[in-house]
């Protein structure tokens, strides 16, 4: 798994499972009898990532290239590349070591 932004700064391969899911694009309005009609545009993945028990300057460097508010590439196991955007990033202290951390994304396809 790889983590490239636009400039080519890879990250850390992340060391943990991530969790891939589909969310529908797209509006839905109410007809004359109230029955809800959809229109779907688009399915887009997302990604819930997570790095385990990294040093503060591997965090830093993860959450640094996670705000930059860019676009990044991100290629999944599967081998498809793909253009997503950072819709969330956050890290949290390991209770089990010092200096550890866990650093998590929700990273979702352009």
């Amino acid at each position: 798994m790889t983590v490239v932004l636009g400039t080519q700064a890879a990250l850390l391969n992340p060391t943990t499972t991530y969790t891939r899911s589909i969310r529908p694009i797209g509006a839905g309005r109410r007809a004359l009898t109230g029955a809800l009609v959809s229109f779907y545009a688009a399915m887009k993945w997302t990604w819930s990532v997570k790095w385990s028990g990294v040093s503060s300057s591997d965090r830093d460097l993860i959450m640094a290239e996670l705000d930059t508010q860019a676009h990044l590439a991100w290629t999944p196991p599967e081998g498809t590349a793909f253009t997503v955007r950072v819709n969330s990033a956050s890290w949290t202290p390991t209770p089990n070591g010092e200096s550890c951390y866990d650093v998590s994304t929700e990273l979702e396809e352009v």
